[in-house]
């Protein structure tokens, strides 16, 4: 379970630097390239199980999608956020192929519950040492201020708590009980297009 909280966090955290580095495209379009990795992991692994044609065309129909959703302006002034991106993307294989692992022996509930809490104390030591005047308080900057019974932070923070933690996360780690980790990475590919179609 270790290794599936590191590869999340690493994309989690990763993903987030990148925002900060380029535009939303951008971000989410590189950082959904973990197919094309696993697809390369299956194809060089002499253990792994080669992919099917099927695969391999959902594969590259989702990297063009993500190529079109990239064209709508120029990356950050280096790059750098599409490099820290598609890193994020390495996160994302290695939780994705370690969550289908630990799923056929963890039920739903602890496996959820182990990968958040490893993932919260991770993401709150990297926040305290890397963002400037971050504290451990309930102020606007510090790391329990979502408490805070404010109505458009409580409301933000449960909607934002449902609709993406409870219905996205958990519907993912559900299906990765009977689907392959490939299958349910190209079908994320859908999310620069929803990025670039939100704005």
């Amino acid at each position: 379970c270790l290794a599936t909280s590191v590869g999340f966090f690493m994309y989690v955290e990763l993903l987030a630097v990148s925002l900060t580095l380029t535009n939303a495209s951008h971000a989410m379009g590189f950082s959904n390239l973990s197919p094309v990795f696993i697809v390369t992991y299956r194809l060089c692994a002499s253990d792994a199980v080669p992919p099917v044609w099927a695969e391999l065309a959902g594969t590259l129909l989702g990297v063009f999608g993500v190529v079109l959703c990239t064209l709508d302006d120029g990356p950050g002034p280096d790059g750098t956020g599409d490099v820290v991106a598609a890193l994020s993307a390495v996160g994302m294989v290695l939780y994705a192929l370690q969550a289908k692992r630990v799923r056929a022996y963890v039920d739903l509930p602890h496996f959820n519950a182990a990968l958040y809490c490893l993932c919260a104390v991770g993401a709150s030591v990297v926040a305290y040492l890397l963002v400037p005047g971050m504290t451990f308080d309930r102020g606007d900057m510090g790391l329990f201020g979502w408490t805070v019974p404010t109505f458009w932070r409580l409301y933000t923070e449960l909607l934002v708590s449902f609709t993406f933690d409870v219905c996205g996360m958990m519907a993912y780690l559900a299906a990765l009980r009977y689907v392959d980790a490939l299958v349910l990475s190209v079908a994320t590919m859908v999310q620069p297009a929803i990025v670039v179609i939100e704005g």
